[in-house]
């Protein structure tokens, strides 16, 4: 009987260890930034928000082989600030995985139009995957006196914005 008994005991407990699992890890807060502390995000790896002048010419750009972009959706956003900020917001496509995003913003010329000029770049050595990349991005466009301004992308007009 007490043979049975310690069987039983030595089959039983390590199941029951095993069943119990490792203990949770404590969960912690997600850091907010200070002033302090500027690169505590809170945020996982990877799920930061690009800055919104990222997609502006950078240094290497000229070894790099220009293409199109295909734009799908485009809206001005008037931003709830003093003075106006407006924003441009696309949709659309690039060539490939491996193009990146450029996009110019041009200060309004004297006739009031705002010109985008939206573009992709790649290495023109690197071989890639055939297959549309979707982007959708926000382009500070600014602030601007009072007026109105005509905003073009790539040539076409999209719309007006009132200061």
């Amino acid at each position: 009987m007490l043979r049975k008994l310690w069987l039983s005991v030595v089959v039983i407990v390590p199941l029951l260890a095993a069943c119990a699992g490792q203990p949770a890890a404590p969960e912690t807060e997600p850091s907010i930034p200070t002033p302090e502390d500027p690169d505590a995000t809170g945020l996982s790896p990877g799920s930061e928000e690009p800055p919104l002048d990222s997609y502006a010419p950078a240094t290497g750009d000229e070894a790099m082989q220009r293409g199109e972009v295909f734009i799908d959706t485009q809206e001005i956003l008037i931003l709830e600030s003093f003075p106006l900020q407006f924003q441009l917001q696309v949709t659309g496509s690039l060539p490939t995985p491996c193009h990146e995003l450029r996009a110019v913003v041009e200060e309004p010329d004297d006739q009031n139009q705002i010109r985008v000029d939206m573009y992709s770049l790649v290495d023109p050595d690197t071989v890639c995957a055939q297959v549309l990349e979707p982007f959708d991005v926000s382009l500070s466009l600014g602030s601007y006196p009072s007026g109105t301004y005509s905003v073009f992308v790539n040539g076409e007009k999209i719309g007006e914005i009132t200061a």
